[in-house]
């Protein structure tokens, strides 16, 4: 069996995150040798470590982070893992050399593609001491790699869950991108192609969960109820779902998730006159019993690399209704496996809504396509072998 080290310095909630639990968890139901490091997260430490993972917890903070160094190093000295999964940017940046790695990759600095599809959509258009500072952090992040002694051999694989810069992953000799445009956009930033993997995210749900009673956050029983559920985050686009609300005084909207935009977003909802009927829920650990709540799912995100909840949406056998964002865009076959509308238009997901709650043959053709695409492509057992399999392929 291949043993694989993994390294997550997530933030405290996110969907990678909880991707990052659930593969954990399911490769070890699968009999993986594995090992894990996690940012400090006490919440998170103890979910894996009562199911029986060996867990240590880092600071995995900046660069002059030594604890993290030195923490790294000593779990692949002890451990001595073929292969070195790790997630996300900072993950990847403390994770130790072996040697010169002649595998490693110049990503092509030409290419603009990194800057188009940035996560935040930001370039800073003059040098600024913001810009300096962070180029003098990235020179000391690339710097620190050179002091590392060699710790033994293993493959380094990176994953990545949306469109971030290759160069912070030349020391890496696989990459995994959970869309198969992240993986195109990985080869196009001058990665070889044959190391490039497409791994999709998996979402698991219980059938046998009861729905939540809609009276806990006062919903009567015989409205419509819209369900929306992650980040606060601008890259949502929950202030369009809310605008949209305002035209929808019949339904109700539940909204499950924690972020920087909450105070915004209620603020918006009593400015534009739907506060009384939008509810925010907060984070919810198990959302199985809002979707079997709820009428349908929508999905209003402006930059989407892959959209986890319309997965959630049809492993659960709610309708589902989302912006034609990268990754639900290329998810969900129009009136086949779900409603598609233009990003940032409120109008149009006004009459997305309307429609779909009106025509019950429609719901029942979008929940059947939607499952039928979950069962080929997004279950754990799917997901889980292909990820062994890649584990077993690349390891030394």
């Amino acid at each position: 069996m291949t043993r694989v080290l993994q390294a997550m310095a997530g933030a405290e909630y996110g969907g990678a995150e909880a991707f990052f639990v659930r593969l954990v968890l399911a490769l070890q139901r699968a009999g993986q040798d594995q090992k894990v490091l996690i940012r400090r997260n006490p919440e998170r430490a103890e979910v894996l470590s009562v199911s029986g993972m060996e867990t240590v917890e880092l600071p995995f903070g900046g660069p002059f982070d030594f604890t993290t160094n030195y923490g790294f190093r000593r779990a692949v000295e002890r451990y001595k893992p073929q292969v070195v999964l790790t997630w996300m940017n900072r993950a990847t940046r403390f994770c130790p050399l072996i040697e010169k790695n002649t595998n490693s990759i110049e990503p092509n600095q030409s290419s603009d593609i990194a800057d188009r599809h940035d996560v935040e959509h930001r370039k800073p258009s003059k040098i600024s001491d913001y810009h300096i500072v962070q180029v003098a952090i990235n020179q000391m992040n690339q710097a620190a790699h050179f002091f590392k002694p060699v710790v033994g051999k293993f493959v380094h694989v990176g994953r990545l869950g949306g469109y971030y810069k290759i160069e912070n992953y030349k020391t890496c000799d696989h990459l995994i991108g959970n869309t198969k445009d992240i993986v195109r956009y990985i080869v196009e930033s001058g990665w070889p192609k044959d190391r490039a993997h497409y791994l999709p995210n998996f979402v698991t749900a219980s059938e046998a969960e009861e729905p939540l009673v809609r009276g806990i956050h006062t919903t009567p029983e015989k409205v419509l109820l819209i369900l929306a559920l992650g980040r606060l985050h601008k890259n949502k686009g929950y202030d369009t779902l809310i605008r949209a609300m305002a035209e929808l005084p019949h339904a109700y909207l539940w909204l499950a998730g924690e972020g920087p935009l909450r105070i915004e977003l209620e603020e918006l909802a009593v400015r534009v006159g739907a506060r009384p009927r939008v509810r925010f829920l907060g984070w919810h650990k198990n959302p199985s019993p809002l979707f079997a709540a709820a009428d349908m799912l929508v999905c209003p995100s402006r930059h989407e690399p892959l959209g986890n909840v319309v997965i959630e949406g049809w492993a659960h056998g709610v309708p589902v209704i989302a912006t034609k964002s990268a990754g639900p865009g290329a998810l969900i076959r129009h009136n086949h496996s779900g409603l598609l509308v233009p990003v940032d238009e409120p109008r149009a997901l006004v009459e997305s809504i309307k429609r779909l709650a009106m025509d019950p043959d429609l719901i029942r053709k979008i929940i059947h396509g939607g499952r039928k695409r979950y069962e080929k492509d997004f279950t754990e057992s799917v997901v889980v072998a292909r990820y062994m399999r890649l584990f077993k392929k690349v390891a030394l």
